[in-house]
């Protein structure tokens, strides 16, 4: 269990690396918070579960994974390079796009994560390069 006040493995994993247990317990509680999203996730779209057509399980685990990625990308502030607050308030709302299966919500909330990697990775930037021979 990760979560606090009780969190018996946090505690413990803190007395092992000298840390404090309330730190190293919300610590894991972020980490862990996309295991907190995935189960209502269930309860909307059975797809997760694999109940229902090809198409219908394939989709459901790429918004699952999406939603994953988000959350997990807000959590700990970086994705491909550091995030700004902006980005990451826009990933931390990716996960409860996702959660109600609406073919809406699933492409702002893909449309997120997309944007937000295609700009730290500078997709669209001009390149500077040297003209007329090497360095």
């Amino acid at each position: 269990d990760v979560t606090p006040p009780v969190a018996l493995a946090t505690y413990a994993s803190a007395g092992i690396a000298k840390s404090e247990p309330l730190k190293t317990g919300f610590t894991a509680l972020l980490v862990a918070a996309a295991g907190f999203i995935v189960p209502y996730m269930f309860i909307y779209n059975p797809g997760l579960l694999l109940q229902g057509s090809v198409f219908e399980i394939v989709f459901a685990s790429v918004t699952a994974l999406i939603a994953v990625i988000g959350l997990s990308a807000a959590v700990q502030g970086y994705f491909a390079d550091d995030i700004n607050i902006i980005e990451r308030l826009l990933l931390l709302a990716v996960p409860f796009l996702i959660v109600y299966p609406t073919m809406l919500t699933n492409l702002i909330g893909a449309a997120i994560v997309v944007a937000i990697f295609a700009k730290q990775k500078g997709f669209g930037k001009k390149k500077n390069t040297l003209e007329g021979g090497t360095v």
